[in-house]
This record gives structure tokens, sequence and C-alpha cells, in this order.
């Protein structure tokens, strides 16, 4: 094998054993017809705490530690002119182990494939700034949809009547079984913006659209921000941050999640059609779920005319 393919074959095998899936993230320029972008990512993700539905900081009910380990495959083609098609499909494994409170028991580890991406971007505008548009669709793929939780469990979440009015879901999520998404489906309309920073030799994108979600937990406004450098022609050094707000405040019944993260991200560019990626993403702050420290790797693959300028997905050349 030559050393050309051997590299993103070792490193991509590294990402399967590294194991957490974050977010591929869109941007806010456009493929053409017959070029593609295609990522691997893998990591870990650990948590010991959550955070309430006051925002308040609160060991995992039992004690313990949740894990998730997991292999994202994103890939986006350009399918038409203005148009691209996107396709996200995740593996995950969770695994709960309780601490003494809970007998130092683990419970059943929950593996296989999550929520998939099934999306679509219009293409506004794509010179030196980006601007489009992106629908997507989440639909939950081969698990285990339920939480499977004892009476024993459900009266320490606070369901003594067992009628479910008092329970606190976020402690019934703890003490469940592992589950691999939320087991809903969900559609996301958002507004992509990009801008290259000539200057500092990088570039700005922001995004920001609705969640509608067929069943609880409840809608959703997301947002991201990246920044991006290059401080030496094969390193792009960036920063990124994530919201997560319920539209309509959410309560110990139905349990809306809030999340805010942030994280760096390292991109070595091997060539005009490989990068490999290191990066990892931390909630800063939530409601209503856990912290998550998230660390992950991967590999891009992509054919687009695209310049260093324009995301993620640009090539090596220069404007």
């Amino acid at each position: 094998m030559s050393a050309r393919l051997a590299l993103p074959a070792v490193f991509f095998a590294l990402s399967l054993l590294a194991g957490a899936a974050p977010s591929a993230g869109a941007g806010a320029w456009s493929l053409a017809p017959g070029e593609y972008f295609t990522q691997f990512l893998g990591g870990w993700s650990s948590s010991d705490f959550y955070y309430d539905q006051d925002g308040k900081k609160r060991p995992l009910a039992n004690g313990g530690l949740w894990e998730e380990r997991s292999v994202l495959s994103y890939t986006e083609l350009g399918w038409k002119p203005r148009l691209s098609f996107i396709l996200g499909i995740p593996a995950k494994s969770v695994t709960r182990r309780f601490g003494a409170a809970g007998g130092g028991r683990t419970l059943p580890t929950a593996s296989g494939l999550a929520d998939g991406l099934v999306g679509f971007r219009y293409n506004l505008e794509n010179s030196a700034v980006g601007l489009a548009i992106e629908l997507d669709w989440k639909p939950p793929l081969s698990y285990e949809r339920s939480q499977l939780l004892t009476h024993q469990d459900s009266v320490r979440a606070g369901d003594a009547s067992g009628d479910g009015d008092s329970l606190d879901v976020n402690v019934a999520r703890q003490l469940a079984s592992p589950r691999l998404g939320d087991g809903q489906q969900d559609v996301t309309l958002a507004l992509h913006v990009g801008a290259p920073l000539s200057r500092l030799r990088g570039f700005f994108q922001f995004s920001g659209g609705y969640r509608y979600r067929f069943e609880n937990p409840g809608d959703q406004l997301v947002a991201s921000v990246d920044l991006a450098v290059w401080p030496m022609r094969s390193l792009l050094v960036g920063a990124r941050y994530e919201l997560e707000s319920p539209v309509r405040g959410g309560d110990r019944a139905t349990d809306h999640p809030e999340r805010y993260r942030v994280g760096p991200t390292l991109v070595y560019r091997v060539d005009d059609r490989m990068d490999l990626v290191l990066a990892s993403m931390h909630t800063a702050a939530a409601n209503n779920a856990l912290h998550a420290d998230e660390l992950y790797v991967g590999v891009a693959f992509r054919r687009t005319k695209l310049n260093r300028l324009q995301g993620f997905l640009g090539n090596s050349s220069n404007p």
C-alpha cells in the first residue's frame, strides 16, 4: 500500500478506536454539481454530572459515569446547480456505569445506528461571501426508542404514584437503559452565512435556524458560529460555538433540553483532497442535559473548486 493510501487508512482506524461522533457542521459555501465532501469522525465522550432544569450542576443519579463512543460518516454532494445533497450515518455505543450508590453495576451497553441525517442545501450566494438555506431531516435509525425503567427506579426518579406527573425526566434517563437518541424525528430549517477574513487568512461562519420536533422534547432554536485561521499553509486552527435553546421553557415532565457547547478544531491539510482532523467540544452550560467532554479525530476527502477562505469544504488554493 502506498504512503498516500496508508496514512488515511491508519488515521481512520484510529478514529474507529477513539469513538465519539460530534456534529459534522454544514457551511455557508456550497458545492457545484459533481463536487463532493466526505468526512469520517470518531471519538469518545464522558459525563459524570448533569445540569438540572435550573441549570445547576448535579452528580448523576446513583453516581458513576455515562460514556459514549461513536463513528459518523458525513457526505455532501453537489447535485444540481445551486443544490447540494447531504447524508449523515452515525453508529454509536452508550454505556452507563453506576457508582457505589447504585451498587457499582453496569447497565447493558446500547450499540447500533443512531439518528441519521438527510438534507438539502440551496445556494443563494457562493462568491467571497457565502449564503445558503438548508433543510434537514433527522430520522431515528435502528435503536430501541423507549427507555426501560424498573418500578424501583421510577420511584427513585420521583414517580411514587406511578402516574408520571412527578417524574424527574433527567434522573429517569440516567437510571433507565441507555438509548442512542431522543427517539423522535426532527426537521430543521437553517440559514448559513460566511465571509472571508483576508487579513487573518481565515473565515467566519454563522448558522441559525428552527428545529421542529414531532414529539417531546419540544421545538428548538439552533445556532452555531465558526472562526478559523491559517497560521501555517497546511494547518487550520478554528473555534466553534453551538447552542440549542427550547422555544418555550421546559419543566420536569417534558424535559426540554438547552445546551451551549464550545470547542477548538485543528485541521491538517495533507493536500487539496484530504484533511486530518483533531477537535473537542465541551458543554459550557445547559439545562436538562448531561455535561459532556468530547474528543474526536477524523479524516476528510473532497473534490471542490472552493478556496481555503471559503469554509471547511474549501481546498488549498488561495482566493
